[in-house]
């Protein structure tokens, strides 16, 4: 199912950050002209991630960066994954600042319909 030639499918989700408004539900659905098979799902349904689907960063990202990646900082709670930001004090490092990264493994695709469900902040990265 896998094809290893094909680039790598990587998900960075949006950083929550407490006091943002509730997101508004949006429905999409695959393009009709053509049969579907689903090739990855993750509804995040239990207490914690599936590491054996996901990977994170541990650590920090250099000296030009800001903030250290780690895995706790990676939250389920009712079927959505939380990825918290908060100041480290003392600074965990060398960064005053923590955040999360997640990506699939070894899921690989490289043509067909993606979808997520995310709410997205203001000035931040996003890749999906």
């Amino acid at each position: 199912m896998f094809d290893s030639s094909l680039p790598q499918l990587c998900v960075v989700f949006v950083l929550v950050v407490s006091g943002c408004l509730a997101p508004l539900p949006l429905c999409a659905a695959p393009p009709n002209h053509a049969e579907w098979k689903l090739t990855f799902e993750d509804e995040f349904e239990g207490e914690k991630i599936d590491w054996s689907v996901w990977k994170s960063q541990s650590g920090i990202r250099g000296r030009e960066r800001l903030e250290g990646r780690w895995p706790e900082n990676n939250v389920v709670k009712d079927g959505i994954l939380h990825q918290l930001t908060h100041r480290e004090d003392p600074p965990r490092g060398g960064k005053e600042w923590s955040t999360a990264h997640i990506w699939t493994t070894p899921f690989k695709q490289q043509y067909g319909y993606f979808e997520c469900r995310m709410r997205y902040g203001n000035h931040l990265n996003n890749a999906f």
